[in-house]
């Protein structure tokens, strides 16, 4: 079941209550993309990403590990996080 299944109804039911509500919505996560062989090295030190795309592509992301600081800025914060969305950290209602 994806997450977001799971999230709708629970967010629906936080708003309903008057609870305030923070998502993280992550990007890819970096250490995804190297353990499964999305990026392949190749002989001249470069790198191929596994997906067709424009040579200018920029692929957003960040490494598994900093997920709890994401966490971490929204709890000590929640005034600052709350219905913002930024890229790559979190959406909240």
């Amino acid at each position: 079941m994806r997450s977001w299944a799971i999230l709708t109804p629970v967010s629906a039911w936080a708003r309903k209550n008057d609870y305030p509500v923070t998502h993280l919505y992550l990007t890819a996560y970096f250490d995804n993309i190297v353990k499964y062989g999305q990026v392949k090295p190749n002989d001249d030190g470069t790198f191929t990403f596994g997906y067709a795309a424009p040579d200018d592509t920029v692929v957003p992301g960040l490494p598994v590990g900093q997920t709890g600081e994401w966490v971490a800025a929204a709890l000590s914060n929640p005034d600052k996080w709350l219905r913002e969305c930024r890229a790559g950290g979190f959406m909240a209602s």
